[in-house]
């Protein structure tokens, strides 16, 4: 499985929140098969919500927690949620 620096996770305070709620509460649940899933993080609630496509899984997540503020989306093995310009270098063998 992949490890938190392959699924994007920054250095903002927010950022940390997700990754410490990823570390203990999501990575030892995932599997292969929730490779290029989208997973977004209300670190308020440490509800979170993982999906095939990002819009279901942020229509999920905020309907949980509809005045929500702190939420963190990332796609499980890529270093971001989405390219802007295409497949990227090393994408094509994850």
């Amino acid at each position: 499985m992949n490890t938190i620096y392959e699924t994007g996770f920054g250095n903002s305070e927010l950022a940390q929140k997700a990754k410490a709620i990823y570390d203990t509460e999501i990575a030892p649940t995932l599997t292969d098969a929730d490779l290029n899933k989208f997973l977004v993080i209300d670190t308020d609630t440490q509800y979170f919500v993982l999906d095939s496509d990002d819009y279901q899984a942020a229509v999920k997540a905020v309907a949980q927690n509809p005045t929500g503020r702190s939420r963190f989306c990332v796609r499980i093995g890529r270093t971001t949620a989405n390219h802007a310009y295409g497949t990227r270098f090393g994408d094509a063998d994850r």
